[in-house]
């Protein structure tokens, strides 16, 4: 953070951050312990506030632009978070990893789904009428799949 040290105790309270917090970094400095980070295999989810964190924003592999107000100016990012939402990005997270599996999960049935219908419609057996009716149950099917499984875990997670 180019911040001060005296907010170290609140961002630890926050719970989601390791003991290893820097500040009073210039923006090349931020920028510099990404590419270390990286160099080492992490990860990044770089968090800031201001334009002068659009360099290390831009190096993270995940930039999150904080923002009190939505309609003001803010850097380039991934994405933009109001700033009353940031105690909530560890179970931003998990949701996000629940979706991929979800994904994973929903693209796994449509192609076994496919596979049985296009075997089935070779053999001769699936008439063109019925085949056009079993199409968007399909994709129907996903999408009601994807959107309740998502869904009620979010419910879960963000209790208020």
């Amino acid at each position: 953070s180019g911040d001060h040290t005296q907010d170290k105790a609140a961002l630890l309270a926050l719970g989601f951050f390791d003991t290893h917090l820097f500040f009073e970094q210039t923006p090349q400095q931020k920028a510099e312990q990404i590419q270390r980070l990286q160099q080492k295999g992490k990860q990044v989810m770089y968090i800031g506030d201001g334009i002068n964190d659009v360099g290390a924003l831009g190096k993270a592999n995940v930039g999150i632009a904080l923002s009190e107000d939505m309609f003001r100016f803010t850097p380039s990012s991934d994405a933009i978070l109001e700033a009353k939402y940031l105690s909530q990005i560890p179970q931003m997270l998990v949701l996000g990893r629940y979706a991929k599996r979800v994904l994973q999960i929903c693209l796994a049935f449509s192609l076994s789904y496919n596979i049985f219908g296009l075997s089935v419609a070779i053999s001769g057996k699936l008439t063109p009428l019925f085949g056009a009716i079993l199409m968007p149950i399909s994709s129907i099917t996903i999408v009601l799949l994807s959107t309740v499984l998502i869904y009620l875990k979010f419910k879960r997670l963000f209790k208020n």
